[in-house]
């Protein structure tokens, strides 16, 4: 029943996510390292878990989303001074607040969706 307007909230974030992980490869080949480019690389580094065996309808993969937006908010927030302070680093420690904020506002967009 409302397919279309999901599907268009799903590629939405969809788009918005492969943004940002082409700005956090372009970020890491600036500092001078190599950026993870393989399924097998990127699963070795993530902390989210696949949505599995749960109900499957927009409400629950909305649900889905924002709990995984709030566990990245989570993880890298810490980041912020980590990167100011012991890499002396405050370019990258204010693109981290920026993905923070994205974050923040891709998990109220999505929050909107089932409230």
């Amino acid at each position: 029943m409302d397919f279309v307007d999901k599907h268009v909230l799903f590629e939405t974030q969809y788009n918005q996510l492969t943004e940002i992980i082409d700005e956090i490869a372009e970020r890491i080949r600036m500092l001078g390292f190599e950026a993870p480019a393989s399924l097998t690389e990127f699963s070795k580094l993530t902390t989210l878990n696949e949505l599995s065996g749960q109900e499957r309808n927009s409400k629950s993969f909305i649900e889905a989303l924002v709990a995984d937006h709030e566990s990245v908010i989570q993880y890298i927030r810490p980041l912020i001074n980590s990167f100011a302070e012991d890499f002396d680093d405050a370019g990258t420690s204010d693109y981290i607040t920026s993905l923070i904020q994205i974050h923040e506002k891709m998990t109220w967009f999505l929050k909107a969706h089932i409230s």
